[in-house]
């Protein structure tokens, strides 16, 4: 028999589809913020003329890209890691947010249990004592009926004997 595979917590795995779901797609979180600050171009001298580089044909191009890179340089990627970590940053703080909520119902369902546990235990204990104090008064009315009955035991004795005496006396 094969033990069923263990099952993830509900929590993890929704944040995690919410993670891959946001990356996606692109985070309204993170598209929300302006963009960095950048450094102002050096002012250049009118009189300089603007040279272009000499025209190179295709096929005498090298090139330094692998095929991953097509379309994206160092700064690019340094902004997608630092929009990612913001990104990953606001996540963990959520996520903080939430556990600390769900921490303090916890809290308040344990003081809610103890409240409840400390009002029936005080209730259970004055039902226990109103319980004890009736069952010695019906103890105590028990031994005041056991003493009548030994009176009155002794009493029909008493009488036994002397209808017995009576009965022997007119039968003789």
């Amino acid at each position: 028999m094969t033990n069923p595979p263990p099952r993830r917590p509900r929590m993890a795995v929704a944040a995690g589809l919410t993670f891959a779901v946001v990356m996606a797609a692109g985070s309204p979180l993170l598209a929300a913020e302006p963009p960095p600050p950048t450094a102002p171009e050096p002012a250049v001298p009118a009189a300089a003329p603007a040279t272009e580089p000499p025209a190179i044909a295709p096929a005498q191009r090298q090139s330094t890209e692998t095929p991953g890179d097509i379309g994206r340089d160092n700064a690019s990627d340094a902004e997608i890691q630092r929009r990612f970590n913001e990104f990953e940053r606001r996540f963990n703080d959520l996520r903080r947010e939430l556990l600390d909520d769900r921490g303090k119902d916890f809290d308040w369902y344990l003081m809610a249990i103890a409240i409840f546990l400390a009002l029936f235990s005080v209730i259970g204990y004055l039902g226990f004592k109103r319980f004890e104090a009736e069952a010695r008064e019906h103890v105590d009315k028990a031994k005041k009926h056991a003493e009548a009955a030994q009176k009155l035991v002794g009493e029909i004795a008493m009488k036994r004997d002397e209808a017995a005496s009576l009965v022997e006396g007119i039968t003789a």
